[in-house]
C-alpha cells in the first residue's frame, strides 16, 4: 500500500528518466508500482521473489490484496495519512500465494 504513495509522489520520474526502470530492476528492494486505485501496474523481480507472486499474477491484483486481512485497516490508514507526512515506515504481514505469511516494510 505504501508503494501507492511512492508511485504517486515519484511516478513522474519514470516519464522523465528512462533509467528509472533499470534502477528498479537492480534494486535489492522489492518495488511495486500501482495506480491511484491500488491496481498494480508493475513490479520488479525482487518483489516477485519476496511475495511469491509472478509478474502476471501481480498485474491482476491490487496492492491491498497481499496485505494480511488483520493488517489491512492499519495499512490503509497509514497510506491515507501519507500525504500529511514526508516519511513514514510501517511493517505488515503479507499473504503469499501458497497461503504462508511473510513480513514486509512499507515506506
Amino acid at each position: 500500500m505504501a508503494m501507492e504513495t511512492i508511485e504517486h509522489r515519484y511516478g513522474n520520474l519514470r516519464a522523465t528518466d528512462p533509467s528509472h526502470s533499470v534502477l528498479a530492476e537492480l534494486s535489492p528492494d522489492g518495488i511495486v508500482h500501482a495506480d491511484t486505485q491500488g491496481q498494480i501496474t508493475g513490479v520488479n523481480d525482487r518483489w516477485c521473489g519476496i511475495t511469491g507472486y509472478t509478474r502476471a499474477e501481480a498485474m491482476l491484483m491490487r496492492t491491498i490484496e497481499i496485505v494480511h486481512s488483520e493488517d489491512r485497516p492499519r495499512v490503509a490508514e497509514m497510506v491515507a495519512e501519507a500525504g500529511e507526512r514526508r516519511l513514514m515506515r510501517f511493517d505488515f504481514r503479507l499473504r503469499k500465494p501458497d497461503g504462508s505469511l511473510g513480513w514486509a516494510m512499507g515506506q
